[in-house]
């Protein structure tokens, strides 16, 4: 498994890194389908290549 950083800035200063590593589980599909029967937007936010995105998605 690959872990992604992340550089957070503000006004071109780096306030910090984050390091995320983390696998796709396996309820992943019903979770995002409950948030959004709650009214609740999800968005998917990848560092990884496009491939891995769509087959997230």
């Amino acid at each position: 498994m690959k872990k992604i950083v992340i550089k957070i800035r503000e006004n071109g200063k780096i306030l910090c890194y984050l390091a995320i590593e983390d696998p796709l589980r396996k309820d992943s599909y019903e979770a995002i389908q409950k948030l959004k029967t709650l009214g609740i937007k999800t968005v998917m936010i990848t560092g990884g290549q496009l491939s891995d995105s769509k087959f997230c998605s």
